[in-house]
């Protein structure tokens, strides 16, 4: 083979890839599914059979549409107490007042996240409610850190999966 077929050889092979890796990122994105909850409320409803989860999807987009400024908030309040705390010198009266913006944020967005929670679990029916409350009540502490003693009465953990 000559040095131009050879070229042309790569160039047809090289072609071939990437249009084969073009069509795999379209289909991918054209087939791909939608997350099955919005990330805030999705461990409260992981037990929850496929069908239930898909009647409570559209609520709990809602739910996090409304929660999505708060968050934001959040962010830009903790990037302030960031930038406060690189400053030099450092000025002790600003980063206190941005984590106490970053606390009153925090808190509001809890407020909100609480007030969805409770009206999300009035709204579904009491068997589901259960499986919910069931998946929480599982959830287990964080472990200590190693060499430290827990404090926690045993008898006061869930019981093992």
């Amino acid at each position: 083979m000559s040095g131009r077929n050879i070229r042309t050889l790569v160039l047809l092979v090289s072609l071939g890839v990437n249009l084969f890796l073009l069509g795999a990122v379209i289909t991918h994105m054209l087939t791909r599914q939608s997350p099955p909850v919005v990330p805030e409320m999705s461990w409260m409803v992981r037990d929850l059979g496929a069908a239930d989860r898909q009647a409570i999807r559209p609520r709990l987009q809602a739910l996090g549409d409304s929660l999505r400024p708060l968050r934001v908030e959040m962010f830009q309040a903790q990037q302030e107490v960031n930038r406060q705390l690189q400053q030099e010198p450092l000025d002790e009266e600003a980063a206190l007042a941005a984590f106490a913006r970053l606390r009153e944020a925090n808190l509001r967005y809890q407020q909100q996240s609480h007030q969805q929670m409770v009206s999300l679990m009035a709204s579904v029916e009491p068997e589901q409610r259960r499986r919910i409350m069931r998946f929480m009540s599982d959830r287990r502490p964080p472990e200590p850190p190693r060499g430290e003693r827990s404090t926690r009465d045993p008898a006061s953990s869930p019981l093992p999966r």
